[in-house]
């Protein structure tokens, strides 16, 4: 036999090789859930603040407007101090359909209140002394205007009984009245064209006190008879 020399390698076994990859370290999805979550609650929380800062503003404003939207009737007129024979126009401003209702009322009696149309009247003097206006709603608001009412102060004027810069037979018809109806054409009489202090004055054109003479002079310097005013003639 034929014999010869038979070496005999083993094949060489593979190496297998293992890697074994961490993933503990770089993963931590729990982590960043929980941020987002607190960043959402910051978020929610801020806009709660805000809408309730809202709602507080806006009713603010509203009670605001509220306040303003009413105002109440009131009286106006250009002055309060008149004299005899003197008229003025009273305004009510801010007038609503209840007060045009109404008729302006007064206290005393030294002035003289035409009829009522809205939104005014006319006040008129017509003796010395102080009265009151007074305009009611019916809603129980109420305002008062008060005026002072003075003898007309014109220049002494001999025949102007009536005080209106003139002398015509007006004057003589008003001497006669004040002398024979004192209580309504006297000084202190109830009629608004009673005669005045100053009037009574400038009537008494002789000087003695007035009398029914007072208006014959009167009649006969504007018939001619006499050409000045006076006891001389």
């Amino acid at each position: 036999r034929n014999t010869s020399n038979v070496v005999i390698k083993r094949a060489k076994e593979p190496v297998v090789t293992t890697t074994t990859t961490d993933f503990h370290c770089s993963y931590s999805p729990t982590a960043t859930t929980t941020t987002e979550t607190s960043t959402t609650s910051k978020t929610t929380t801020t806009a709660t603040s805000t809408t309730t800062k809202t709602t507080t503003t806006t009713s603010t404003t509203t009670a605001a407007a509220g306040t303003t939207t009413a105002p109440g009737f009131s009286l106006s007129c250009e002055k309060t101090e008149l004299e005899v024979g003197e008229s003025v126009d009273v305004a009510i401003l801010n007038w609503d359909n209840d007060i045009c209702l109404l008729n302006p009322t007064m206290s005393g009696d030294s002035i003289a209140l035409t009829p009522y149309h809205t939104p005014h009247f006319t006040v008129t003097g017509v003796k010395a002394g102080v009265s009151m206006v007074i305009v009611r709603s019916s809603s129980g608001v109420e305002k008062t205007i008060t005026f002072t009412v003075k003898e007309r102060q014109s220049a002494k004027k001999p025949g102007d009984a009536n005080c209106d810069g003139l002398v015509d037979m007006s004057d003589a018809v008003l001497i006669m009245q004040a002398i024979a109806n004192p209580n309504k054409y006297g000084v202190n009489g109830s009629d608004p064209s009673h005669i005045t202090s100053v009037g009574w004055t400038n009537a008494d054109v002789d000087g003695n006190g007035l009398t029914v003479g007072d208006a014959l002079i009167i009649q006969e310097f504007l018939l001619g008879v006499r050409t000045t005013l006076g006891s001389a003639e």
